[in-house]
């Protein structure tokens, strides 16, 4: 009996019906290629659910497909499927880009190669020596885009390797931000020295050590500009009406006033502009300064709104001891300090950072350059 079943197996039939199984195999597998590939159809067989949105990704998106118009939100990404699924650092955001096309009828995703088609990108490059690379991927909602890296999506420690995918916040944030009906801005300050971010020129040092404030003022809606007052006081004009935020980042020169401003209400210094910038309630002010440096027209003007910069350092011999050096050091006072964790188990704060306060090389944080003490009071300008 088993002599006959092995021959049969080997018989014609037995050999059709391979070739047929065969055959149905790669149509399948050619099917879902096509489906996952062209019509964006995706299975998350992860047992974690890795590529499935979120909950709270929902709640922040579910609002899209009720915008009213025709616009959609588009996001392409500048490279083939093919890579963009050959690395987890590309896959994941790319993943869930289809899948939150899959849930919404207005988002879209697609994918262009702009190293072969690079004329395919050109309606988003600023000037023409913009560069938009095959790990981009570029935002947009009508008239308004965004272009971001395939990296932003993820968190770097300070070496740049990257250890935590926060991919669906970032992409929620800047889909809210495109679609929002207004977008106020928020100004830097660059007449004084100030470190500033310069949309223009993102390579430049001040950028780059700018950025990150960048980010979290664009993940928040807010469009970042540049305003140099010391142009406002030569044309007679005002902060601009979409300015929600004034940053004044680490100035290094002292701001101009004139005693002959006093209770006129047209005139122009750039400490006048900033006033009428907060009597109007137009917005806030953001300011940083380095204790080291003296502005005293500035710091009597911050005084009068109620901001008071202290001058002296923190003596923190405990957690700085005297492995600080340097500038870092001044009379045997150390200007930055290794911060405690809360450990107060009914605290907000603790339920973030529990799992790290546990441990027991717990990171730490550095406050660098630390004044003694910096008040603001608060006044209706928020």
């Amino acid at each position: 009996m088993k002599k006959s079943l092995l021959k049969h197996r080997s018989g014609p039939l037995f050999s059709a019906v391979t070739a047929v199984v065969i055959i149905i195999l790669l149509v399948v597998n050619v099917l879902f290629a096509y489906l996952g590939q062209r019509k964006m159809i995706f299975a998350d067989l992860t047992p974690e659910g890795l590529y499935t949105l979120t909950g709270a990704m929902k709640e922040e998106c579910d609002f899209v497909d009720e915008l009213d118009g025709d616009k959609t939100v588009n996001i392409l990404f500048c490279t083939d499927p093919d890579y963009l699924i050959s690395s987890a650092i590309s896959r994941i955001p790319y993943f869930m880009s289809v899948a939150i096309d899959n849930r919404y009828e207005k988002i879209n995703v697609d994918t262009v190669n702009v190293t072969i088609n690079p004329t395919a990108v050109a309606a988003f490059k600023t000037t023409s020596l913009s560069e938009i690379e095959a790990d981009d991927v570029i935002i947009s909602y009508g008239d308004r885009y965004k272009i971001v890296s395939l990296n932003s999506f993820w968190h770097a420690n300070s070496e740049g390797n990257i250890w935590a995918y926060d991919g669906e916040y970032k992409m929620a944030s800047i889909i809210r931000s495109l679609t929002s009906k207004s977008q106020p801005s928020a100004y830097f300050v660059t007449d004084h020295g100030e470190t500033y971010y310069d949309v223009n020129n993102p390579t430049s040092e001040s950028s780059i050590k700018a950025a990150y404030l960048y980010d979290l003022l664009t993940e928040r809606g807010l469009n970042v500009k540049t305003l140099s007052l010391k142009e406002l006081v030569s044309e007679g004009k005002d902060i601009y009406d979409d300015c929600v935020l004034l940053i004044i980042n680490n100035p290094r020169e002292d701001f101009t006033y004139s005693e002959d401003s006093l209770d006129n209400l047209f005139s122009y210094t750039e400490t006048d502009i900033i006033d009428r910038y907060l009597v109007k309630n137009a917005g806030a002010v953001m300011v940083a300064k380095d204790f080291k440096i003296t502005l005293p027209v500035f710091e009597q003007f911050m005084h009068e709104w109620g901001f008071d910069f202290g001058t002296s350092l923190v003596k923190d011999e405990v957690s700085s001891g005297g492995a600080l050096s340097g500038e870092n050091e001044v009379g045997g006072m150390s200007s930055s300090v290794i911060g405690q964790y809360n450990r107060d188990t009914e605290s907000y704060g603790y339920a973030i950072y529990e799992e790290y306060a546990r441990l027991e090389s717990a990171p730490r944080f550095v406050f660098s350059n630390a004044g003694s003490r910096v008040s603001a009071k608060r006044h209706s300008m928020g």
